[in-house]
């Protein structure tokens, strides 16, 4: 798809909205979901889930520190999708 969807967005606009309403040196959200979509139809894994990210501040400045952040989530090791936004916009 050309355009965010919906669960990019979600994660996009939470980003920005902790961003603007905590004081911070920056912000790094995780969201992972399961797609029904791609239960069904498409993919057709039944234990398939989608983990996107996005990121502010320091986190959007600082590779070790966002990997860093990365590496100790749950999902490593995840057989998902991973999508990874430079910026919430």
């Amino acid at each position: 798809a050309r355009r965010l969807q919906v669960q990019e967005r979600l994660t996009a606009e939470v980003c920005s909205l902790l961003t603007e309403a905590l004081p911070n040196d920056g912000v790094i959200v995780c969201c992972t979901a399961e797609h029904l979509c791609m239960k069904m139809r498409g993919v057709e894994k039944q234990d398939s889930a989608t983990t996107t990210f996005d990121h502010t501040g320091r986190f959007s400045e600082d590779a070790s520190l966002r990997e860093e952040f990365l590496l100790t989530k749950p999902y490593v090791g995840h057989t998902g999708t991973f999508t990874l936004h430079d910026k919430c916009t």
